[in-house]
């Protein structure tokens, strides 16, 4: 078991290095060094915010972000009948009829804390 856990994070890609120099990702204004969990979470979804629009607004890839359709809904936890918000990606195909599916279902499961 202990093969699988890692003293050091390994070193990140080259490539990937010289993408976050050249989109200027490293020239970040710095955050305020706060402890409070309120105060770091406001931060932490400002910056995800931030890199969702910076990653939806790239022309190559700005297409996917009208080609999916979310779907909001929740599920009662069997415990205590909580209803647990989900949300359904998929496809978004205008003729409905050409709308093949793969078969393939994907689940994420999110632990909870920073929403």
């Amino acid at each position: 078991m202990e093969s699988l856990f890692l003293a050091t994070a390994p070193p990140l890609d080259l490539e990937w290095l010289a993408y976050e120099s050249s989109a200027g990702l490293n020239n970040r204004p710095e955050k305020p060094s706060s402890t409070s969990p309120l105060d770091r979470q406001h931060v932490y979804a400002g910056d995800c915010r931030a890199r969702t629009i910076a990653a939806l607004s790239a022309a190559p890839y700005s297409r996917l972000a009208n080609a999916v359709r979310s779907r909001y809904f929740t599920v009662p936890s069997s415990v205590d009948g909580f209803q647990i918000p989900v949300i359904e990606y998929s496809p978004f195909v205008s003729d409905r009829s050409s709308d093949a599916t793969s078969g393939v279902v994907v689940f994420y499961i999110h632990g909870g804390g920073l929403c």
